[in-house]
């Protein structure tokens, strides 16, 4: 895909999941309000992830923009459950939640950077010992 389009894209994304937000909400109460920042810092990350370099985008035939629309999947629906329960949920409950599935994300892709560096180190070590016939 181009730039453009993944950027259209993008855009048609983030407004779809802000209509869906506020036509689901009972309240505009602070669990909503936790729910929809942590929505967003999803959907930031998808810009974060892209900029990545090519080299360490696979890390055991995963690809970081899967660990990325893995992570949008789960914390979507998750956002809607607390839209529609926002009178309900407390807010600690809300923050909790998210904040597990971020860090989670979060050692996620950190483990796939550290082991894809390690393997393109060792690769590296294994190019320079090889004797061409």
């Amino acid at each position: 895909m181009d730039k453009k389009l993944r950027t259209v894209v993008w855009l048609l994304y983030a407004a779809l999941l802000q209509v869906i937000l506020f036509c689901t909400t009972k309240a505009l109460s602070p669990t909503f309000w936790i729910t929809y920042i942590f929505i967003w810092v999803a959907c930031l990350s998808v810009l974060f992830v892209k900029r990545m370099s090519i080299e360490q985008e696979k890390y055991l035939r995963i690809s970081f923009i899967v660990l990325e629309v893995i992570y949008l999947l789960i914390q979507i629906p998750i956002g809607v459950v607390f839209s529609l329960g926002a009178n309900v949920i407390s807010y600690k409950t809300a923050i909790l939640v998210n904040v597990l599935i971020l860090v989670v994300f979060w050692i996620l892709m950190a483990g796939s950077l550290y082991g894809s560096s390690h393997i393109q180190n060792v690769e590296g070590r294994q190019e320079n010992h090889q004797t061409k016939l």
